[in-house]
This record gives C-alpha cells, structure tokens and sequence, in this order.
C-alpha cells in the first residue's frame, strides 16, 4: 500500500514561483489519492490565495496565518497534515513526476530514517551566468538507482522528509533565535536532532528538485546570501557547540587554534585570512566586471567568482562570531 504522503510547503509573497511547484506536483507519477498538498501563506500580500480557484488533480489545502516566518509556517502545516510521511519544499523549488515515489520508496526501505531529495540549483538569470556561475549538476542514473547514505550536515529543510510521527517526537521545526536569520539553519538544526535519536539519513538520487533561486541571479546576490548565512551559523553553534567544526565549508574560516589545530589547516587557514583582507577582496571585485567582459566563459572567471564569494563567507563568519562573543560578554 502506498504511503499517504503531506507535502507541505510556506510561501512568502512568491506566488508566481509556487504555481509553477503546485503544477510539477500536478505530474507525479505517485497515486494522487495518497498524497495533500498544504500551502501556508505566511502573511503575503500577492494575492497567493488565488491558487484556491485553481483545479489541482491532487487535494490542496491554503492556510493563511500572521507573518511569523517559515519554521512557524512549516509546523502549522505538519499541524494540520494527515498524511504519515511528511515533504517539505520550498515555494521556489520545481521536482520531477517520481520525486515523491522515489522518496517514499526509500522509506520503505529504511524505515525510521530522514529522506533529501536532490538539490539541482537553476540560474534564476540565464543570460550568461548559466556558462560560468558555481553550481550543481545532475548525471543522468537509473529509475531504480538506490538511495544515498548522507549524514545531518546534508539536511536542507525545502528538500526534506520525514515521518509525521518522528517529526513530532523530535520536537519538530524549531527557531534558533529571534531576529535576522533565524531559519537559515533549520534543516541542520532538524537534522541533528534526528541524528540525536539516532535516525538514518539518505538522499533519493532520482528525486530531482530543481531549485530557482533568485539569490543566484547575481554574483553580488550570491555574495550577500552566503554572507548572511555564514553570520547567522553563530546561532547554531550556540545551539550546539557540538557542531563546531563539524560544517565543511567554514573548516578553514575559523581562528587559528595554534595548539589544537594541525599544521596542514594552520597553514589553510593563514591562507583563507590572506585571502579574504579587504585589500585582496577589493582587488579581486574590481578584476570581476574586466574578466566577465573579456572572457565570460573562461576558467579563470569561474576561480574568480569562488574566491570572491568565499571572501564573502570568511567575512560573515568572522563578523557572526564577533557579535556573537560581544553578547556572551554582555
């Protein structure tokens, strides 16, 4: 018997992008008898109800509450979800007809476990970016390619699934802190309390969840997105000191811990300090508009746009754990 399936997705004011998620749930190839679909409106003002006077083959269910913020929005629609296993995506995210059987398959398979589908990032602008913007791709695998074992640190909470009963036993979606960036970490915080109930973590390779972000419509919105979350990662490692070190991609944005650290990743975060002064980076943003004129396609350009925004990351974390040592003082 299939699974009875909640997708649930929060929606903020985008009511362009979501109609294009509701329609690619329009073209599973998983029973439409076995699965909702929640939207909950988190206090827009873009006439998002609108999708109500749509026909869905599915059955689709519109909550619309106060602005209170995607972790709320998530949890008043598991609230009101019926379904055993719950999907959660994001408002800006298109998937392919199996993405629910692949997910639900590998429930089956593995029982008490987290489910990701696969994150395919797509250029919110085209013209150009597509040829030499830092993104991920898809290799075509078979229909019946078997799930991936991927750890918590994987967790994106627009691409997750998780059985409506574990959701709530492990305390379900949960705010870092008040104030800016507050979600940004949610599918890592949700993660690790699962992993801390000892759940297993896989990722559904043919599950395809093809991500239109606007933040990738420039590398200057590319810049301040990782900025942000690269700031707001203070919060999650004040949640659980744990975590420290454990995120791949800030390993070298850290201080130097001169007793502790070996000497390979001294050496690697001496560079990424260099790298990231104001001087480097100022030289490294003006040399940006001259090479994406000359050679758009090059390599070179592509070096160009991860130094540049790995700048960006080290500027966040370094300032995010400034603020964060000035309030535990205070």
């Amino acid at each position: 018997m299939p699974l009875s399936i909640s997708v649930i997705i929060p929606t903020y004011n985008r009511k362009k992008s979501l109609r294009r998620t509701l329609d690619s749930l329009s073209r599973q190839s998983y029973p439409v008898k076995d699965f909702e679909v929640i939207v909950v409106d988190d206090g827009g003002n873009d006439g998002t109800d609108a999708i109500t006077q749509q026909t869905y083959p599915y059955a689709l269910h519109y909550i619309r509450q106060e602005n209170q913020g995607e972790i709320v929005a998530r949890n008043t629609g598991a609230d009101r979800s019926t379904g055993k296993l719950l999907v959660f995506l994001d408002d800006d995210i298109e998937v392919n007809p199996d993405y629910l059987a692949m997910l639900a398959a590998a429930h089956k398979k593995h029982g008490q476990a987290v489910v990701l589908g696969t994150l395919v990032e797509i250029l919110a602008n085209a013209k150009g970016l597509t040829l030499h913007t830092i993104q991920e791709t898809h290799h075509a695998r078979s229909s019946d390619a078997e799930a991936e074992s991927v750890t918590f640190i994987d967790c994106m909470s627009g691409i997750i699934s998780i059985s409506r009963c574990e959701f709530f036993e492990i305390g379900a979606m949960q705010p870092l802190r008040s104030g800016e960036g507050r979600n940004i970490w949610g599918g890592i915080d949700i993660g690790y309390r699962a992993h801390q109930h000892r759940l297993g973590f896989w990722r559904a390779p043919n599950a395809i969840a093809l991500h239109h972000d606007s933040a990738l419509a420039s590398l200057g919105t590319r810049c301040q997105r990782n900025y942000r979350v690269s700031y707001a990662v203070q919060d999650l490692f004040a949640k659980y000191p744990a975590l420290q070190g454990q995120i791949p991609m800030f390993r070298d944005k850290e201080p130097v811990a001169w007793r502790q650290d070996p000497f390979p990743l001294i050496i690697q975060k001496l560079a990424r300090q260099s790298a990231s002064s104001q001087v480097v980076m100022r030289g490294l943003e003006a040399a940006t508009p001259v090479v994406e004129r000359y050679a758009p396609t090059s390599k070179m350009l592509v070096r160009l746009y991860r130094w540049v925004i790995s700048g960006y990351i080290f500027r966040g974390y370094q300032e995010g754990l400034m603020q964060h040592r000035h309030e535990v003082k205070a």
